[in-house]
């Protein structure tokens, strides 16, 4: 059966003493993040948040049920949280979340395959898509903006791109 999780953030350490840790979200509205309460771990171990909020940082801070004294946090410190894409919301038309994006066929202008999406990141300066190159086995990078991605057709799995766009 294929991972349909996602990964929504990092818990980067305990908080207090009362079993606290401290999350960085990987999800762009936080808010979202406060909205997921059975999340996992990177080997599927289950976790029950009970209570979260954002601090001041931008960070989430928050207590994990049966978790309640730093040492029973303190073996989650590094440890990514994922959840099933299904329970993110679902977007209009012509809307994406980058995890959508990873491993559609990408077609050039001219209709022929050239490669395939390996990963679509957004460090806060717009989405950029990492591709996989057929001809050329090498990656390249491509600005996600509507000049350089033509299409995106989800249903059948690819993306056509202008390739002048495309960064080596």
């Amino acid at each position: 059966m294929p991972d349909d999780r996602v990964c929504i953030g990092l818990i980067t350490k305990p908080v207090g003493i009362a079993g606290d840790v401290r999350i960085r979200p990987y999800v762009l509205a936080t808010s979202l993040f406060l909205k997921f309460r059975e999340v996992s771990l990177e080997d599927f171990t289950p976790l029950n948040i009970i209570s979260a909020r954002i601090a001041a940082s931008g960070d989430v801070v928050s207590r994990i049920a049966d978790r309640c004294t730093r040492e029973s946090v303190e073996c989650l410190r590094l440890k990514r949280l994922y959840v099933s894409k299904d329970e993110f919301p679902r977007l209009g038309n012509g809307e994406y979340y980058l995890f959508d994006l990873q491993n559609l066929e990408v077609f050039g202008k001219n209709g022929d395959c050239i490669g395939r999406v390996i990963l679509a990141q957004d460090f806060g300066a717009g989405a950029f898509l990492e591709i996989q190159l057929f001809s050329r086995k090498i990656q390249a990078t491509l600005p996600f903006r509507k000049e350089s991605v033509l299409a995106v057709d989800l249903a059948i799995k690819q993306i056509r791109v202008d390739e002048d766009f495309l960064i080596y």
